[in-house]
């Protein structure tokens, strides 16, 4: 972790500059620590990079910085508002990232570019779509062409459940496509002028019900269990890295794939903007002593210099998604500690912005968490999954109790 500061992150919370050495501008602060007083928190009704931007008391703390500007996920408001006070910015252009992150455009785009994409029909959501993609094979998997964490995810196994669908987002645009079965990978890179660099594999977490109420959405990554197909995962994700390369994205991005049991590896999405891993590669880096995922980053936009050919990776994250309705946060903060030889975890204290110790784990909980959003998450090195796919018994307890703790009992 350098011991200056290159860049400003901002955006609705400071965990994705846990770790490095940035200032942070966000509206939840995690209830992470900063001796250097390096996390300003600001209220606010609106959680947004674009609202933070458009702050007055925002605007003058950037402006005093005299830093670089990295946001979580940038906008053509931002990129206005950014311009305007002459601030440099390291995200990747909004007209690039958004069309490639549009699930809508994504397939097809991906499709002509030779990649391997499961069979699909897209466009705007009606009776049209409909009975284009019945004309797949079901199960079928329809989501809005914006989404996050599987929030806008649905499994349709049948025509009924499909022309009801269709029907309830109208108008919208959207992707269905076949159901690939198969273990969810995803694999984090960096597009460069020149080159692009691509991390370790990992497992993605999807639909674990102690984690997520969304059935299909993601809740973790996984770096210490084996990948199946290991090379080919590799082998077809440089292949999209050199893709997103090409259709101009900048900076860090990931994607997700699904191996299926005869090693194909299908290409299901890109996320050209900082994703949820961006913590573990900040806390690998830290106790290599190596450069980052993020110095890659703000190097690709000119801000210090950074190299490295490869990317490790061997911290580990779960991720709990509020069930309630309404959640609260309850007693328990941020904080660090172990698990014992029984498999409880042992709070040991509060959690600063550095990061859990190498031979510890971070529980990280939101001060004021969305129905449906993400509650909190725990960050560790080693396994999450056993060899059954399932996750292992004390991980379990833990994601049960900080969700008791957290949201006390379920109501209906």
């Amino acid at each position: 972790m350098s011991s200056s500061p290159r860049a400003v992150f901002l955006g609705p919370e400071a965990l994705p500059a846990l770790a490095t050495s940035m200032l942070v501008v966000c509206h939840d602060s995690c209830q992470l620590e900063s001796a250097e007083k390096r996390i300003v928190e600001v209220p606010g009704r609106e959680r947004s990079s674009r609202a933070l931007m458009a702050n007055p008391e925002v605007q003058s703390r950037l402006r005093e910085s005299g830093l670089a500007l990295l946001v979580w996920k940038s906008s053509v408001e931002v990129e206005r508002i950014a311009a305007g006070m002459g601030l440099r910015l390291a995200n990747s252009p909004t007209i690039i990232a958004r069309r490639l992150e549009n699930k809508a455009l994504f397939s097809g785009a991906a499709q002509r570019a030779g990649l391997p994409v499961a069979p699909f029909a897209s466009g705007r959501a009606g009776a049209e779509l409909a009975a284009r993609a019945a004309a797949l094979r079901f199960p079928l998997v329809f989501q809005l062409a914006h989404g996050f964490s599987g929030a806008q995810t649905n499994r349709v196994d049948s025509r009924q459940v499909l022309e009801r669908l269709n029907s309830q987002f109208a108008g919208h645009p959207c992707r269905i496509s076949e159901l690939i079965e198969g273990t969810p990978v995803t694999v984090t890179g960096v597009a460069q002028d020149d080159l692009v660099v691509m991390g370790a594999p990992c497992l993605q977490l999807t639909g674990i019900p102690m984690l997520t109420p969304h059935p299909m959405g993601s809740c973790g990554n996984d770096f210490t269990s084996p990948v199946p197909h290991r090379q080919g995962v590799v082998r077809t994700a440089q292949e999209v890295g050199e893709w997103v390369r090409r259709e101009g994205h900048r900076g860090v991005f990931g994607i997700d794939f699904v191996v299926a049991p005869d090693g194909q590896c299908w290409c299901i999405e890109v996320n050209p903007r900082l994703v949820a891993s961006v913590p573990l590669w900040s806390l690998t880096a830290r106790d290599l002593g190596r450069a980052s995922l993020l110095d890659l980053h703000l190097a690709s936009f000119g801000i210090g210099e950074a190299e490295a050919t490869s990317l490790d990776c061997d911290w580990s994250q779960l991720i709990i998604y509020c069930r309630q309705p309404v959640a609260s946060s309850g007693e328990r903060g941020s904080g660090r500690g172990t698990f014992d030889n029984r498999g409880d975890f042992l709070w040991l204290g509060r959690l600063g912005l550095g990061g859990p110790a190498r031979d510890e784990a971070g529980g990280v909980v939101r001060r004021s968490p969305r129905p449906g959003g993400e509650l909190a998450r725990l960050l560790l090195r080693g396994p999450l999954l056993d060899d059954r796919g399932a996750l292992l018994p004390h991980l379990a307890r833990f994601a049960t109790d900080v969700r008791a703790t957290l949201e006390g009992p379920i109501t209906h």
